[in-house]
């Protein structure tokens, strides 16, 4: 199992602790679990899951992530935490729909200036995205 995430352990925030918690569970239950993240900080957390921080590239506000593709082992299951441009290089570039799931953690924007934009990318670019991908939770 391959966790992707924007930001991920240490950090701490709503969808970090989730992810956290998540990949920890499944660790203990002796599976091979690993966190791909663009965050910096240890390659271990104290539970032994093993995080791999990835080079950012593209808009900050879009992130993708530089060797995504080699980072991700043959016939893993990858699940996507958020909607953004790791989803999109995931399911677009790598080609991984069918082996792909996605928590939406809420989407794109939470502040009313960017309701527009928020509601025109839903209907648009991530229905394209999310109709590709294995599950969304």
């Amino acid at each position: 199992m391959v966790h992707l995430c924007r930001v991920g352990w240490p950090s701490v925030g709503g969808m970090e602790r989730m992810l956290q918690e998540l990949a920890c569970r499944q660790h203990a239950q002796g599976r091979s679990v690993q966190v791909l993240t663009l965050s910096t900080g240890p390659e271990a957390d104290p539970a032994g899951v093993v995080y791999r921080r990835l080079d950012p590239m593209g808009a900050s506000a879009w992130p993708m992530a530089r060797g995504l593709h080699e980072a991700i082992p043959d016939g893993a299951v990858v699940h996507v935490h958020g909607v953004d441009g790791l989803l999109d290089q995931v399911v677009w570039r790598m080609g991984l729909g069918a082996r792909t799931g996605v928590s939406t953690h809420g989407a794109y924007f939470h502040t009313r200036r960017f309701q527009r934009l928020n509601t025109v990318l839903a209907r648009t670019a991530t229905r394209a995205v999310l109709s590709r991908v294995a599950a969304v939770w």
